[in-house]
């Protein structure tokens, strides 16, 4: 009887190790079947890692790796740093009083996941930054000189993801910039910085 029972045990995880990895959180019980497990590692900074089936081919690992980074981002607006390898589990499970030992090393994307990372601009978006960043220089210069409001600007909007245009009106009428163009010169920039302007 219990031969049988170990028989039939084996014959199951034969079974479960033979399925693709569907997308789910990885189980301790039914390992071999994968899964992603992640954690938190910092402000917006995830360790994330997703283990396939022996049967599940890597371009779906990666994809299902990506499919949780962005889940855990709430978009896809993340740096991926990770690689291709494998993970190793071992357990041993008794059955009707004899133990059953078994090793699987399976297929794995081990990696971490940065959230709210602003994608890069294309080339000629680079160019007209840097054009803008000249042209906004001596207004800039001048709120930081004769007050700190800019930079009281930028830190919020670097908390809250977006800069009150009233606000920056505000902070440029005292410091005694007073020119509407490099106004809006000023929240362009801070609009291919990232921010969102609230108007």
């Amino acid at each position: 009887m219990k031969l049988k029972n170990v028989f039939i045990f084996m014959v199951i995880a034969i079974l479960v190790s033979g399925c693709t990895t569907p997308y789910q959180k990885k189980d301790f019980w039914n390992y071999t079947l994968g899964g992603y497990e992640d954690s938190t590692i910092g402000e917006g900074k995830y360790s994330l890692k997703y283990v396939g089936s022996k049967q599940t081919k890597m371009a779906s690992i990666k994809k299902m790796w990506n499919r949780r980074a962005k889940e855990l981002c709430g978009s896809d607006k993340y740096i991926a740093d990770f690689v291709e390898g494998s993970d190793t589990h071992s357990q041993t499970v008794g059955y009707a009083g004899v133990p059953v030992s078994s090793t699987h090393k399976l297929p794995a994307v081990i990696g971490t996941v940065t959230c709210n990372v602003v994608q890069a601009a294309p080339d000629s978006g680079v160019l007209q930054k840097k054009e803008l960043e000249v042209k906004v220089k001596p207004a800039l210069d001048i709120l930081e000189e004769k007050s700190s409001c800019i930079r009281v600007i930028i830190d919020n909007a670097t908390k809250s993801g977006s800069v009150n245009f009233q606000e920056l009106l505000d902070c440029a009428s005292s410091s005694g910039v007073t020119d509407q163009d490099q106004i809006e010169d000023i929240a362009t920039m801070l609009t291919h910085m990232g921010f969102e302007i609230a108007r």
